[in-house]
């Protein structure tokens, strides 16, 4: 379980809790437990502020150290809203007893944007992580620079010579494909392992292009 999501999840939790006790108390009006209440709400209200606190902490150094992005584009559009959302419900409740009226619009307009802001977050994050392990599958082990090297001498040299490749500059994926046509020539002599190591090594030895 990643930290983005056990942040989101209790940025939920809390931000739930401080919204559903202002309700009850705003219901109930004065009872025995409103004290109780209260300090549930404040409780929780604080502890929501700084998880958030703490996931824009997190956009703050991803954006510092991968630069602009889409995903930082919208984190910081959600916290420019939620931040004066939070300033505003509690200078009603401190300051203004006569608007309290509308701390339940306000409230429900944070807790709407609490679950949009979770939500986004953890998704991008999902969505990133499973593109780089889609990538890390991609592009397999690790290159064995001195292995690849003797199955090209050994394999590709039965057929051609071998400087004419080294000379060459393709894509990635020029390269893949004309080692594949050559190891369909016969099978049997180049497996689909030794195709990908062999084109690997032409790609780090004889040059791609973007």
């Amino acid at each position: 379980m990643s930290l983005d999501f056990v942040l989101a999840f209790l940025f939920i939790a809390f931000g739930a809790i401080s919204f559903f006790t202002m309700l009850h108390l705003m219901g109930t009006g004065h009872n025995k437990h409103e004290q109780a209440l209260r300090t549930v709400h404040r409780i929780s209200e604080l502890l929501a502020i700084l998880v958030f606190v703490a996931i824009i902490a997190r956009e703050i150094i991803d954006l510092v150290e991968s630069g602009f992005s889409m995903r930082a584009g919208i984190m910081i559009t959600f916290a420019a809203v939620l931040i004066p959302l939070f300033v505003i419900k509690n200078l009603i409740s401190e300051k203004y007893p006569e608007l309290r009226n509308r701390l339940i619009s306000i409230g429900t307009t944070v807790l709407v944007f609490v679950f949009v802001f979770s939500a986004a977050s953890a998704g991008f994050y999902y969505f990133e992580a499973r593109e780089a392990t889609e990538a890390a599958e991609h592009a397999g082990p690790p290159l064995d620079l001195a292995a690849a090297k003797d199955l090209f001498v050994t394999k590709c040299s039965k057929c051609h010579r071998l400087d004419a490749p080294l000379s060459e500059t393709h894509t990635a994926e020029e390269w893949h494909a004309a080692v594949e046509s050559m190891r369909l020539k016969d099978p049997a002599w180049i497996s689909g392992d030794e195709a990908q190591a062999i084109a690997a090594f032409l790609i780090y030895v004889g040059g791609s292009e973007e």
